[in-house]
């Protein structure tokens, strides 16, 4: 590999391999196998088809590509032929097709390559945008459809030189003014090299990665490197990854993956969709590396996903941070194999520019985590510096500067935008700290905000924005804020306001968010009204004065007024009205009452957003699962109309008791108490004025006391042969058992909406929320004829005490949600229920289970 100079070299290394290449997933259950072999002699052939249409060496080809298999074949045949490649994000939507005719604008001898469909949605937008229609009437002539691609005869190969340009990387998601990031075959083998030996790759790796191909992440952090390094690779659809994200870990596990790649809203979004109380089945011990770069890494996030997936035997050393940019080709610094993960906590206050850092103990007041992504890799050198460039000391706060051989030399046909200064240094325009040689980024000095896995620019949504009527021109600031909760970041819209009344506003506010999800694809967590936007002399918007205003609550008495009016507007619409309205809110159009959620554009995405909404306008709890079982606009209004999820307390109860090996053979006991046990049980009853249910219940309840530590114990009762109420009882006002039993047996007397104690039916289970980890939801059956089949009773609740009273003897069944709780230890529990009740009597010796 160390021979490799160019980018066809690893070709050339591997075009006789038939039994390590490529397997694309395209769906769940469909995958494809393209060995390096294949792909070499198939990409051979599409240069002659590209050759036929015209393109020639140095000639540039703008990808459009959509299928991952497709693509690489004609960015090979780029690659082989000597045509600079452009990939750029497929024109979808007005956003992506602007950038599309941004970068065609920036080439010199261009060629478009796509389907005939992506160029038709390209001149309709020309239609609709004329200063865009002369460039699609340039592309058009130089339109070639990838439908017409026959790779019938092999080309012969142009070998390229050192400094020859490969491909051209441009400024991921739309902007204003995309810039391209030239890359050199020199460039992109000095990168994949340096990361090879860093991480101590060889041909036995199999990788696996969701992210796009027009992402560098994507294209050559996984894909050219592990070409490079002669591994197998697993490359998903994007898509189906935002539609099932478990599918992801699951692909890991099925095809023995032990690299993985995702910035950091992967991570995060796996884990908003993983169920930790299900057992997947999964062995993650021969994962040992997740690259975890291309935008900011979460501390909490990544100590969580490798906690939570520790019962899968996922190695504690495996995440891997990362930094790099398109301008290092990727991969800048890096942090070693079996390297334990690493993070500093930094006083927020002391993080400008050429301020010394202060540490903190994690959780101390103004305290920030950010992750260490350890030290440069050896094509690529790092300083940190001010803004003249000149170095600052270690622990000091700067710009991130780097240069090498993986540095880019420009910007295409733009020289003058790089910003370098003297000895060939690049500003990267983030921001970071050097500590005991190792990288620290605090973030990005230019306005990006990352949202759902992409970087989304401050100005592109200022520009979506101020089409809508009402918006005023130039006085729109988009800007990126931490949000309220741990991990999240809000995205915060201000809109220069004159009026004094906000209910205008709050119509404006809502047609500004479907406009922006329409167009872009993003949701606007709060469109603020503000009477100025700050800017400089020269009038650019100071984006970050918004932003810390915002982060001090500057704004918060104005959002709870703008929400109380949104509260008020809500409390006339029925359920139904409510949904048509949130759903055009999130899908950027109406929907049908019978349209299916998925089918109309709701992805895990809106759904999860949907959610969020209904608890916070209609104060009614529905959950994504419940969004998936009620997938259209009626169901769900049937589902809240009911009430919406039940949540129920739940008992905590200790780790010892909950199954990490799923389930078992026994799933259930039983024990009988004898009629001189019995008979003394009822005379306690008696003494309290009930029967001897109760105080069979109240002995469950002390139990479930002792065995949680808890003082407050909640038990859910079948009392009747459809009906079922959520018992609970305080023992901090309990002082003996006489006292425990009248207090039951006067909860259980209650007439509904008496007490503190719920009642629900039996068409409720459905709606009942699972208890959450380490806890359990107790049934206790007292009523003879509150038949149900054990099964749909342990699909809601994790352990039922049934009684069956004859011939004056009581018999106690116990059964067990055993794909939760272990065996031995309900048993355990069981046996000291039995035990407590004869201990009651004195007669423990006539009590087996």
């Amino acid at each position: 590999m160390d021979k490799q100079q160019l980018m066809h070299h690893i070709f050339a290394a591997n075009r006789e391999m038939v039994d390590r290449g490529i397997t694309f997933i395209n769906e769940a259950d469909q995958e494809e196998f393209v060995s390096y072999s294949q792909l070499y002699e198939r990409s051979l052939c599409l240069l002659q088809d590209l050759r036929n249409y015209g393109v020639q060496a140095g000639h540039e080809l703008l990808l459009q590509i959509q299928d991952n298999r497709l693509f690489l074949e004609v960015f090979w045949a780029c690659i082989l032929g000597r045509i600079i490649a452009v990939p750029v994000t497929v024109a979808t939507n007005d956003e992506t097709k602007l950038k599309a005719c941004k970068v065609w604008d920036k080439l010199n001898t261009p060629h478009f390559i796509g389907s005939e469909a992506t160029m038709d949605g390209l001149a309709s937008f020309a239609e609709e945008h004329p200063e865009c229609g002369p460039s699609v009437d340039v592309m058009k002539g130089r339109f070639i459809d990838t439908a017409s691609l026959k790779g019938e005869s092999s080309a012969v190969l142009i070998e390229a030189e050192p400094d020859d340009i490969a491909f051209i990387q441009f400024s991921s998601g739309s902007t204003g003014d995309p810039k391209g990031v030239v890359l050199t075959h020199s460039n992109v083998m000095a990168n994949v090299s340096a990361m090879q030996k860093i991480w101590d790759l060889d041909a036995g790796g199999r990788v696996l990665s969701w992210m796009p191909l027009t992402h560098d992440m994507g294209l050559i952090a996984m894909h050219l490197l592990h070409a490079y390094t002669q591994s197998s690779q697993f490359i998903m659809r994007t898509k189906l990854f935002i539609l099932n994200p478990l599918l992801w870990i699951e692909k890991a596990n099925k095809h023995r993956v032990n690299m993985l790649y995702s910035p950091n809203f992967g991570y995060k979004y796996f884990l908003a969709f993983y169920d930790q109380e299900h057992d997947y089945g999964w062995d993650l011990s021969g994962l040992s590396c997740l690259c975890n770069g291309a935008e900011p890494i979460s501390t909490e996030i990544s100590e969580r996903f490798m906690e939570q997936l520790a019962k899968y035997n996922l190695p504690q050393t495996a995440m891997r941070p990362a930094y790099g940019l398109a301008e290092g080709t990727v991969g800048v610094c890096f942090t070693r194999q079996n390297e334990p993960f690493k993070y500093v906590a930094v006083d927020r206050r002391f993080l400008r520019v050429g301020e010394t850092i202060r540490l903190l103990q994690r959780g101390e007041p103004s305290s920030l985590l950010y992750v260490d992504v350890g030290g440069p890799i050896e094509s690529c050198e790092v300083m940190i510096a001010d803004e003249q460039g000149s170095p600052l000391p270690k622990s000091t706060v700067g710009y991130i500067l780097i240069k090498g051989p993986s540095v880019t030399r420009g910007y295409y046909n733009e020289p003058e935008a790089a910003e370098r200064l003297a000895d060939e240094w690049l500003n990267t325009a983030d921001i970071g700290f050097m500590l005991d040689g190792r990288l620290v980024v605090v973030g990005r000095a230019k306005d990006i905000l990352f949202v759902n896995g992409q970087n989304v620019f401050s100005h592109d949504i200022e520009r979506v924005a101020e089409e809508v009527d009402g918006v005023e021109l130039w006085n729109v600031a988009a800007c990126g804020t931490k949000g309220k909760l741990a991990d999240t970041e809000e995205v915060c819209l201000f809109l220069l306001y004159r009026g004094k009344n906000l209910e205008p506003f709050c119509e404006l506010a809502s047609r500004v968010k479907q406009h922006i999800h329409r167009k872009m694809g993003i949701f606007i967590d709060h469109v603020i009204p503000v009477k100025s936007i700050p800017k400089t002399t020269s009038g650019k918007i100071q984006r970050y004065k918004l932003g810390e205003q915002y982060t001090s609550g500057q704004f918060d008495s104005l959002i709870r007024d703008m929400e109380s009016i949104k509260s008020k507007q809500a409390a006339f619409e029925n359920t139904e009205q409510l949904l048509l309205r949130l759903c055009q809110d999130l899908l950027g159009r109406e929907l049908g009452i019978h349209d299916h959620f998925n089918e109309s554009g709701g992805n895990s995405l809106i759904l999860t957003q949907l959610s969020d909404e209904l608890e916070k306008w209609h104060g009614c709890n529905v959950s994504v699962p419940d969004l998936y079982k009620y997938p259209t606009i009626a169901k769900l209004t049937a589902f809240i109309d009911r009430g919406g999820s039940l949540s129920l307390p739940s008992v905590s109860m200790d780790e010892a008791y909950f199954n990490k090996e799923g389930s078992q053979v026994v799933s259930a006991f039983e024990a009988e108490l004898d009629s001189e046990t019995c008979s003394v049980l009822q005379a306690m009853a008696d003494d309290a004025k009930t029967d001897l249910k109760p105080v069979l219940l109240s002995g469950f309840l002390y139990l479930l006391k002792l065995a949680s530590g808890e003082d407050t114990v909640h038990v859910q009762v079948a009392v009747e042969e459809n009906q079922f109420r959520s018992l609970t009882i305080d023992f901090a006002a309990v002082d003996s058992l006489e006292t425990l039993i009248e207090l039951v047996a006067m909860k259980l007397e209650a007439r509904h909406g008496d007490g503190d104690e719920s009642d629900y039916t039996a068409k409720d289970l459905d709606r009942i929320q699972q208890s959450e980890e380490l806890r359990i939801l107790p049934l206790f059956v007292i009523h003879a004829d509150a038949a149900s089949s054990q099964g749909q009773w342990l699909e809601v609740f994790d352990l039922v005490i049934e009684l069956a009273e004859y011939d004056e003897q009581v018999e106690v069944l116990c059964d067990f949600n055993s794909r939760k709780l272990k065996e031995h230890k309900i048993k355990e529990l069981f046996t000291q229920y039995m035990l407590l009740l004869a201990d009651i009597v004195e007669n423990s010796d006539k009590v087996s289970v």
